[in-house]
């Protein structure tokens, strides 16, 4: 794709190439501050625990270490390069720097992404921000501590090869293939596998334009393109836990995905639209799909046998299409969608045909709109102005109202051991403060059977827990599950009802929620008189309340 010239006509004062410097420069300022977002995911805990026990025990997890249901249930890491990572970085300079490297990431696959269009696929200026703004946008909520920020540095350092095509693959972009996807597979190895689908297609299509005898120099490159391709598959499959890691994350899906709205689909953005950047996610992917359709169009009217629009663009294009349409986690995969399919769009579509100071009008005021969108989302819906983001991203790494801080001190500070009733949003924190003393029901892996998402639905509809009547039911839920305490943000249990006092003893709660101990569990019982005897001994806390 090939953008307008900046300028036609005498020489400006200010030269293009200073425009587009100070553009992106600023740019990237804000890139800066959007990505230094504080820690508030739940998942990044449990990854730096299961790190902590990878590096502890010398080997990759193959049972559940974390799970308090069943210790001998299946469960595959495939992301422990990235869990070990973020262990030493934890133990080396604590969140700051685990929040901090991730900044970087990011950070750098953007400005790959933009290097990516303008150095080695040569595009212009215009239509290289306005692609970077995008990318932007559709990744704005995927900006957090998670491994899936090296999926989105992989498909920046691998996209210039796909958008090039199969004739312009050679051994350099073989050897690049392999030495990224060796990593990348072990750093997260769903991420790895979703574009060795999406480059499938370049083989594919290679092979297709050859049988159907086309002109398009892919015909005669398919050895080439199959080979690439196996330089990328061929380290990933040869990764610890490619595999099986894989088939594991396929099977928690199936019993959680219904409650993680992040696997819904795109369209999902539409139904929680609160920000014009929701809006732009939710239409992204059925806009490329549209441009899909309009260059399938082109070459379908064409009658050289869809010589006019090669083969590996159709199926690439769609590719990129239906990951992006999938989960809302691979709605950013719409903008490489757009940067390969522009350049093949029939004629009255085709931002090349049109007269270039249009063309400069409409990529200069879709890129205004689309930084306005960025920074109205990263900034004002999230912390209200420019100052109170820049004290976020300068202030303590963890957004403190999400986890149970208070909770799990207490627990550190009585040395529980056993197994903790939690929801997912608490259990990766708790698993960081106290395994491998501490296994608790679930966290953010999933890895718990379907019944189990259903029962932890339940506990998070309020209709459930409005009135005194509801409390035997909530009380024989807890009991299902033989764990030794309950640590539950309010409310654990209905207002007003008082839970069986030969079963239950509430040990600590304060404005976040309580720890009660489960006085039918033999170690619900140890704890609590160990808890009991420790208050005998010594004044309470100032944060403990009395029994």
């Amino acid at each position: 794709m090939s953008g307008a010239p900046l300028h036609s006509g005498p020489k400006p004062a200010v030269s293009p190439r200073l425009l587009e410097t100070l553009a992106v420069a600023s740019f990237f300022a804000l890139l800066a501050l959007y990505t230094a977002r504080v820690i508030w995911d739940i998942d990044l805990f449990w990854h730096i625990a299961a790190g902590r026990d990878f590096v502890r025990e010398g080997r990759i997890a193959h049972t559940d270490i974390f799970g308090a249901l069943d210790p001998d249930r299946v469960w595959v890491s495939f992301q422990w390069g990235y869990e070990v990572l973020v262990h030493l970085l934890d133990q080396a300079g604590g969140l700051q720097l685990v929040r901090a490297v991730h900044t970087a990431v990011m950070l750098t696959a953007f400005a790959l992404f933009y290097w990516g269009l303008r150095g080695r696929l040569r595009v212009g200026p215009i239509a290289s921000f306005v692609l970077l703004a995008l990318l932007v946008v559709l990744f704005e909520d995927r900006i957090r501590n998670r491994p899936h920020v090296f999926n989105l540095l992989g498909w920046a350092v691998m996209f210039p090869w796909l958008l090039r095509g199969p004739a312009a693959l050679d051994r350099r972009s073989m050897l690049g293939a392999a030495l990224t996807l060796g990593v990348w597979a072990n750093l997260h190895a769903g991420g790895a596998l979703l574009f060795l689908v999406a480059a499938a297609t370049l083989p594919a299509g290679a092979v297709l334009a050859r049988l159907l005898r086309s002109e398009d120099p892919a015909a005669r490159a398919w050895p080439r393109a199959v080979i690439w391709w196996l330089c990328a598959l061929l380290p990933a499959l040869f990764s610890p836990g490619f595999v099986r890691g894989n088939i594991q994350a396929a099977v928690m899906l199936e019993g959680t995905e219904q409650a993680i709205g992040e696997w819904w689909p795109a369209w999902h953005f539409l139904a929680i639209a609160t920000t014009a950047g929701h809006v732009v996610c939710g239409l992204a992917p059925s806009v490329v799909g549209a441009l899909w359709l309009a260059v399938l169009a082109r070459g379908v009217a064409a009658r050289d046998r869809l010589r006019s629009v090669p083969a590996w663009v159709l199926l690439l294009g769609l590719a990129l299409v239906v990951l992006s349409h999938r989960s809302v986690r691979f709605v950013y995969i719409a903008a490489f969608g757009a940067a390969l399919l522009a350049p093949w769009l029939p004629r009255p579509l085709a931002p090349a045909t049109w007269p270039p100071r249009l063309a400069r009008g409409v990529g200069v005021l879709l890129a205004a709109c689309l930084v306005v969108t960025s920074y109205r989302f990263n900034v004002t819906a999230l912390h209200g102005d420019l100052p109170s983001a820049l004290a976020s991203a300068l202030g303590p790494p963890l957004d403190a109202r999400r986890f149970p801080l208070a909770q799990a001190a207490f627990l550190e500070q009585t040395g529980f051991h056993g197994t903790i009733f939690c929801q997912p949003n608490w259990g990766g924190y708790l698993l960081w403060r106290l395994h491998p003393g501490a296994r608790v029901l679930a966290d953010g892996r999933g890895n718990y059977p379907r019944a189990l998402s259903d029962d932890l639905a339940a506990l998070y509809d309020r209709d459930r827990l409005n009135a005194p009547s509801d409390g035997p039911a909530v009380e024989a839920l807890y009991a299902r599950y033989p764990t030794d305490i309950l640590v539950h943000q309010h409310p654990a249990f209905p207002p007003g009802y008082t839970p069986d006092p030969s079963r239950w003893e509430l040990l600590y709660s304060d404005a976040r929620g309580t720890i009660w101990a489960r006085l039918d569990s033999e170690g619900g019982r140890a704890f609590a008189a160990h808890v009991r005897e420790l208050r005998s001994r010594a004044p309470a806390p100032a944060d403990a309340p009395p029994r």
